[in-house]
């Protein structure tokens, strides 16, 4: 995965919610997990957020160190929906709750989904 901060956007909209919708999508239950498993190992405990990736500072000049905004959309839910599911990225640490879980998402679940509309 690309070391970037966006890794919360694209993983989230792309592998997270599609695991959210249909429980029985596990490969894409995995690869939202992989993700923000590797989106968490670039949190910065001295500054407490998550800076920038590498990759970032170089294509669009984001400082680095430093924190940019345009990736929490997606790594919030991502980290949350990874904390719920595994029970790891729970601490005080990363700001994540440790009382989530798999049972108690922090997002409502559609009961239907026809022709592209959710309802709940």
């Amino acid at each position: 995965m690309a070391p970037t901060v966006l890794r919360g956007f694209v993983f989230w909209y792309g592998a997270g919610i599609a695991a959210v919708l249909d429980p029985d999508r596990h490969a894409q239950a995995e690869l939202a997990i992989a993700a923000a498993r590797s989106l968490a190992a670039d949190f910065d405990p001295v500054a407490r957020l998550l800076p920038p990736g590498v990759q970032d500072a170089r294509l669009y000049r984001w400082p680095r160190p430093g924190a940019c905004i345009d990736g929490l959309p997606g790594a919030v839910p991502l980290l949350a929906f990874a904390a719920a599911r595994t029970g790891e990225m729970t601490s005080d640490i990363i700001g994540i709750a440790s009382k989530l879980s798999p049972v108690n998402p922090p997002f409502e679940r559609p009961r239907t989904i026809t022709a592209g509309a959710a309802t709940r």
